[in-house]
């Protein structure tokens, strides 16, 4: 296409093109998570389980735990234990950095022995409900306390026995 003595065509494709890229820059500006959105939204996490019952969650359904009314039964890779409410003398968590997220370990302390659950534990959520129920002083926000800021360790004291020694004997005591 010719306009006077100037030849346009050339021009017009490149136009077409400079005009559709200030439009997609306009609406990427204007509706940022139609074009950027994250991978992992916690406000949207949050709000999704706030409007679901907890018992849909996987993570608050028995998973590897069954409850009675004194103690609790896991069932672990190579064994399956039932632990009395008052043989646990320490609970902690803390984060592990796996670089795109964190990985949320809490650990479970017998008298001899320990195991760990994790996040991605079926019933770990609920059995953590469970213990807060059973054992006083056990500190109810801990999941904040561990989770937040990201990407650091977070070692938190969940729920710690109290010794008590008595001249005699030495007893342990919840408080």
């Amino acid at each position: 296409m010719t306009i006077g003595d100037k030849y346009i065509s050339g021009g017009l494709p490149l136009l077409r093109a400079g005009l559709s890229t200030v439009i997609l820059i306009s609406i990427a500006i204007e509706h940022p998570k139609i074009w950027f959105s994250d991978s992992y939204n916690m406000e949207d996490e949050f709000e999704k389980m706030s409007d679901t019952p907890k018992e849909n969650h996987p993570m608050y359904q028995d998973g590897i735990f069954t409850y009675s009314e004194f103690s609790f039964t896991v069932r672990l890779e190579a064994e399956i234990l039932t632990i009395r409410w008052d043989e646990i003398s320490l609970i902690r968590a803390y984060k592990i950095d796996q670089l795109a997220y964190d990985c949320i370990v809490i650990e479970i302390h017998l008298r001899e022995m320990f195991f760990t659950i994790n996040d991605e534990t079926a019933g770990h959520m609920k059995f953590m409900d469970t213990a807060s129920e059973n054992l006083p002083g056990f500190k109810e926000d801990w999941f904040f306390v561990v989770a937040f800021p990201a990407f650091e360790t977070n070692l938190t004291t969940i729920y710690k026995k109290q010794a008590v020694h008595d001249e005699d004997t030495t007893d342990y005591k919840n408080s």
